[in-house]
């Protein structure tokens, strides 16, 4: 009997919520009107057809109380009947009484909508009500001792056979069975299985009790459409603040699902925000005792504030039903309107614009605020009609009052500008819009705009004084510009002046330039083959000087040439692929002669990462990196140059280049660096006088910058040296490759360097260790060799040892001296850097230990080559080779094909055509010495006879020559009708260099062009471009 009553209560329990007031009214909520909010002192609604579900459910409760009865009433007959054994007569009372006791439960049972029956632990139906009979259209009598299985079917069988095992062990089971079951295709069961015990607890079988509610199923669907498809979400929430109901279509109102909010508190349920809110308005709806409003916000996860409105009701059982709406988008619309409203009242007292409306009928008349403001009346000032008009003067009220009078009338609208005075004695205009309205062909109303336009007035005024001015300044703007077209023609005279002026400059420089190149071509051409022949040493450096002095002649020749062709807009860019690190090598080659006289210390620093392939002008480059280079060695007496190459920018085509020279020498105060890339300037006329030069150098080098798109810039302070630094956007070359080769044998090996240089120092570190060395530096030698001999002690020797030649503590010839001294040390090769390349000190560095002597500033390419060849040396046992120097390296890539062969000796005939007598003996000496064979032509007269007369490999053509000139001969040549003399190839040898100077041969029929003072080497490797060499 306990067993059934605890079934009961858990039924009971099961049931309650549906069964009360406040469920009810929750389900009327969620099916019915929702009278009750908009209505809040009529009674809540009552529940629909869906209450019939719940009604059903209360009946299958009484069901089960009758049912448990009837199983008490039983097994008390049972103990009666054992009890009376003896009397046959008690018997059957006993039989008749429990008979009834049955028929009473049957009666109660078929009652019943739901399938009661009951089932022993063998699966088989003992009892059953009615309901069966309707469900399955067999005879009660049927069921009895039949299976589960038979009765239910084997798929319903199937889903229910796991809740029947834990009901025969003793479980109390709920569970919804959707299935065919008897007659019907197919339904919703919810199914509950109640275990039966024995007197002495073991289970002999259980009740079951199966409800349909496929009905209810479909209206539950029903809702939970209507639900989902309202805005609002809905909750009911207890006297307490505990939340028993729930739908909610927001889920950033709650802190987890719908479900799992269910029996928590309304601070537990919702975040803060809105918790906070429902508790306040539901203490506001108890103790008012009707529905209150309220809003809130929450912050949802985009950190974006959304806007609710929620409406709290309380119920008669004290419960509150809760309805929750957002209204972000009403907000924002509202905020938008109030913003655009107060827009219009700006714009309206900005533009002093006010609106007003009259009523004919009844003679009302309406301004607005902004009317009275313009009247200068207070806003609560009503006006009539003809009080309106008296603002104004006799004959403007007359037309506005005859206006009015005709919208009434005629319906016709008007638009007038009159003049105003205002309550306080202020004159205005006003602009006064008017425009009738009405229906059934009655004016009911007109109404309009109220404008001020007194500035607008003002300003009318204004421009209409200012038009009779502008007619007066007209006039004399007319005689002005007669007399501007007398002075323009005045300057076209002056531009064709200073036009002819420029054209005559031109003509001069290049005068200048042949007069001045044909003489130095003699005495540059004599000095150098005087450089060739056998000279005393005093001798010697007297050539040397005029040949010196010769080129530094010719640079300002050339600076003067360039300048000019910038500023004539002549001077091209012809970009090339080329190796900026070659270029710069050549540079620092020529240059580093002046370098090591002056006892300087040049460092070059091109940064490993950076391309050294591109697409540029390389003769432009090296010209501003002679001419800043130049200028750190001039201004420079002790110290360092470095010249810094690194790349600021690269992608797959392009790339920035910066390069810097950075000296210690004079420097250079702000004001001196303000105009020193203007044109003949220098820092001040001291400086002029001290060092020389003409001051172009810088100009041309910024305009050569500006001229491929780059930058150039000088930093520098007075006494502390200078950096000159420009950067150039190149495009790379396809062969670009900024990696460094590495051997992969020595990576990791330990290299030891020794300079007392700091800025050697780190650009030498730099270098070594991008090819895969571990290196270790040290300022002093001492503390170097200290270091080599404590690593070689630990077991690690250093396998090079880089030493520069000149240190303040031991030179390098002495560290040299002590690490051979020690066996423990003796086996590190040794690298000397030296900054002075004297003759006879290779030998001397070989006897300290060297194995290597390389020339400052020393190429990364010929650093890592010179230790690849130790490196392999070693690798091979070959220590005792001879000490490779930069012209080792050179042999060593003869000898693997990496240069070309030795020049071959020249047997070409070559006619010249030179009318100047020096010139030709520079010239014939030249090429007499490349093994040619030379004949001589005074002018292009006789060089058209020779060349038709014997037979020449090569024309070296002068340009300007008496009786037939460069030109003309050519073109003669190119007409003979032998096309072995026509065709033979002519080099312009000449002094003109200026722009357009060599297109101008080459369209005269010259096949190439040399300018005059003429290089030898030049010379030589045209003649070798143009003829076939023999050995």
């Amino acid at each position: 009997m306990a067993t059934v009553l605890r079934s009961l209560e858990r039924l009971r329990r099961l049931v309650l919520p549906f069964a009360s007031p406040v469920g009810l009214t929750v389900i009327g909520l969620f099916v019915g009107p929702t009278r009750g909010f908009s209505q809040p002192d009529e009674p809540l609604s009552q529940p629909s057809a869906f209450g019939w579900g719940i009604l059903a459910l209360i009946l299958l409760v009484l069901f089960l109380l009758a049912l448990g009865y009837g199983i008490v009433r039983a097994r008390q007959a049972a103990r009666l009947s054992c009890r009376l054994n003896e009397s046959e007569d008690e018997k059957k009372k006993l039989a008749e009484k429990l008979k009834q006791e049955n028929r009473r439960f049957d009666l109660m049972s078929d009652s019943l909508p739901a399938l009661v029956g009951y089932i022993d632990k063998e699966e088989r139906y003992r009892q059953n009500n009615a309901t069966y009979v309707a469900w399955y259209g067999h005879p009660r009598d049927w069921f009895h001792g039949k299976t589960m299985r038979e009765v239910m079917g084997q798929a319903a069988y199937a889903i229910a056979e796991p809740y029947i095992r834990k009901a025969l062990e003793g479980e109390f089971v709920e569970f919804q069975l959707e299935s065919a079951i008897g007659s019907v295709d197919h339904a919703f069961m919810n199914v509950t299985y109640i275990p039966h015990r024995s007197e002495t607890d073991e289970v002999e079988g259980f009740y079951s009790l199966v409800q349909d509610v496929t009905e209810s199923r479909k209206q539950d669907a029903r809702v939970s459409g209507v639900l989902e498809a309202i805005p609002d979400s809905l909750f009911e929430v207890t006297d307490s603040g505990v939340l028993v109901n729930c739908h909610a279509n927001k889920s950033q109102l709650l802190r987890g699902s719908a479900e799992q909010m269910i029996g928590s508190h309304v601070k537990d349920a919702f975040h803060p925000a809105s918790s906070g809110a429902i508790l306040r308005g539901m203490e506001e709806a108890r103790f008012k005792g009707r529905l209150v409003t309220i809003e809130f916000q929450v912050t949802a996860a985009a950190e974006t504030k959304q806007t609710f409105e929620g409406r709290i009701a309380p119920t008669e059982t004290g419960a509150f039903l809760v309805i929750v709406r957002e209204i972000t988008d009403r907000k924002i619309a509202e905020e938008n309107l109030r913003q655009s409203q107060e827009l219009l009242k700006q714009t309206g007292e900005m533009a002093q614009v006010g609106g007003w409306e009259y009523n004919p009928a009844t003679s009302h008349l309406t301004w607005s605020d902004q009317v009275n403001r313009i009247h200068e009346l207070p806003p609560t000032y009503l006006p009539t009609l003809e009080e309106s008009f008296a603002f104004f003067p006799a004959d403007s009220a007359s037309i506005i009052r005859e206006h009015m009078a005709h919208a009434v009338e005629r319906k016709e609208g008007f638009d007038l500008e009159l003049p105003l005075t205002t309550s306080k004695g202020s004159e205005r205009w006003v602009r006064v819009i008017g425009r009738p309205t009405g229906q059934n062909g009655k004016v009911t109303k007109v109404s309009g705009s109220f404008q001020d336009i007194t500035n607008r007035k003002l300003a009318e005024q204004k421009v209409m004084e200012a038009r009779l001015e502008a007619e007066e300044q007209a006039a004399k703007l007319r005689a002005y510009t007669r007399e501007l077209a007398s002075k323009n023609d005045e300057l076209q005279k002056a531009r064709e002046e200073a036009e002819a002026g420029t054209r005559a400059k031109s003509e001069f420089l290049a005068s200048m330039s042949h007069e001045i190149r044909t003489p130095m071509n003699g005495v540059l051409g004599m000095a150098r083959l005087l450089l060739d022949s056998e000279l005393t040493s005093e001798q010697k450096e007297y050539v040397q000087t005029i040949q010196t002095s010769g080129d530094v002649l010719l640079g300002i020749i050339n600076d003067i040439l360039d300048f000019s062709k910038i500023e004539a807009g002549k001077l091209d860019i012809e970009p090339i692929p080329f190796d900026l690190q070659v270029a710069l090598d050549e540079v620092v080659d020529l240059l580093q002669t002046r370098v090591h006289e002056k006892g300087l210390e040049l460092v070059v620093d091109y940064k490993p990462s950076t391309p050294t392939q591109f697409i540029g002008d390389p003769g432009r480059i090296r010209q501003i990196l002679m001419n800043l280079i130049n200028n750190a060695i001039k201004f420079t007496h002790e110290g360092y140059i470095l010249i810094e190459v690194e790349c600021l920018h690269q992608d797959e085509t392009d790339s920035r280049i910066k390069i810097a020279i950075e000296d210690t020498g004079i420097g250079i105060d702000e004001e001196a660096q303000r105009k020193l890339f203007q044109s003949f300037s220098q820092a001040d006329a001291s400086t002029t006088r001290r060092y020389g030069g003409t001051g172009l150098g810088l100009a041309i080098s910024k305009k050569l910058v500006e001229l491929m798109d780059g930058e150039i810039s000088v930093e520098s302070e007075v006494g502390n040296g200078s950096t000159f630094w420009f950067a150039l956007p190149l495009p790379l070359c396809k062969e670009s490759s900024s990696e460094t080769t590495q051997i992969p044998e020595w990576r990791g090996e330990p290299v030891l360097i020794i300079d007392d240089h700091p800025v050697n120092l780190k650009v030498l570190e730099s270098q070594v260790a991008s090819w895969g060395f571990q290196v270790e530096s040290y300022l002093s030698a001492s503390e170097g060799i200290e270091a080599l001999a404590k690593r070689s002690h630990e077991g690690h020797p250093y396998r090079f040892v880089l030493l520069d030649d000149r240190m303040p503590d031991i030179d390098g010839m002495e560290s040299a001296k002590r690490i051979k001294a020690n066996p423990e040390i003796a086996d590190s090769q040794l690298v000397l850097l030296t900054s002075s390349g004297q003759r006879g000190e290779a030998r001397v560095s070989q006897e300290h230990g060297f194995e290597a002597y390389l020339v400052k500033p020393v190429r990364p390419n010929t650093l890592r080559d010179t230790l690849a060849i130790l490196w392999n040396r070693r690798t091979a046992g070959d220590d005792h080779r001879p000490l490779v120097t930069r012209h080792t390296i050179a042999e060593s890539k003869v000898a693997v094909g990496e240069q070309p062969n030795p020049k071959e000796s020249l047997a070409v005939c070559i006619l010249l055509a030179e009318d100047n007598k020096i010139n030709q003996k520079v010239a014939v000496r030249m090429l007499e010495k490349l093994g040619c064979k030379v004949d001589v032509a005074g002018n292009g007269v006789e060089a058209l006879e020779m060349v038709q007369q014997f037979n020449y490999d090569l024309i070296l053509m002068d340009c300007q020559m008496p009786e037939l000139d460069g030109y003309q001969a050519t073109a003669e040549i190119r007409r003979l009708p032998d096309k072995r003399i026509s065709g033979i190839p002519i080099v312009a040898m000449t002094a003109n260099a200026m722009e357009g100077d060599r297109e101008k041969c080459l369209s005269a029929g010259m096949d190439d062009y040399l300018s005059k003072p003429v290089n030898a080497d030049d010379l030589e490797e045209k003649i070798r471009n143009y003829a076939k060499a023999t050995v």
